[in-house]
């Protein structure tokens, strides 16, 4: 099953949000992403190249059909076409870092995301 598949399957599921911080600074703004142990998340399709790190907890990742475990510390670089599920083995704490001076949150999101299929 690839991601996208994935993404119809979970979405039949009962749904949770997970705990998002969101910061700025000049030129750079952050998405931190807490996942409690057994979550399962899909993220959006990714536009940009941006920095990806596990900070905390070990997870599953699946992108397309790879998938992989990461245990933090982990740090990567998201890629333009990117779309990743992450399962919780551990609670964890995603960041990824954003080249913008704009703070607005859904108008950063119409700049870093893909239309989704």
């Amino acid at each position: 099953v690839n991601v996208v598949e994935m993404q119809h399957e979970v979405a039949q599921l009962p749904q949770s949000m997970p705990e998002v911080v969101h910061r700025f600074a000049d030129g750079c703004y952050s998405r931190e992403v807490t996942m409690l142990k057994g979550t399962l998340g899909v993220g959006a399709l990714h536009k940009t190249n941006h920095h990806f790190i596990l900070s905390k907890g070990m997870v599953l990742v699946k992108n397309g059909n790879v998938g992989e475990i990461l245990s933090a510390p982990y740090h990567e670089i998201t890629q333009p076409g990117d779309k990743r599920s992450i399962f919780a083995m551990e609670d964890s704490v995603i960041t990824t870092f954003h080249v913008t001076d704009l703070t607005d949150v859904d108008a950063i999101g119409d700049l870093i995301l893909g239309e989704e299929l």
